[in-house]
């Protein structure tokens, strides 16, 4: 019975993480083609930065939850989590288009 629970909690967390690898697979995809495809046009520059950076932070999120399993943990944690990653992106938008 216990086995069972736990086969059962090691597949759907093997499906979670290779839905969670397939994501940032694609997400890594659209970073270079948004990097590549604004490379010669400039007022689509900034709409590729933006692009990117918010991709890459996205990435970021996934990461933290999935694989350093921080959807376990404590809300507080979480919220502090969700944070970080808003405010790094505020604080690298306004870097990158200043």
């Amino acid at each position: 019975m216990i086995d069972d629970r736990m086969t059962e909690r090691r597949k759907s967390n093997a499906r979670a993480n290779t839905a969670a690898w397939a994501f940032l697979i694609t997400a890594t995809l659209v970073s270079w083609w948004l990097g590549h495809a604004a490379r010669n046009n400039f007022p689509a520059q900034h709409l590729a930065i933006a692009g990117v950076i918010g991709t890459a932070l996205i990435k970021v999120w996934v990461v933290g939850l999935q694989f350093m399993e921080l959807r376990n943990a404590p809300p507080l944690i979480r919220l502090a989590f969700a944070a970080w990653v808003v405010s790094m992106m505020v604080a690298l938008l306004a870097i990158a288009l200043a």
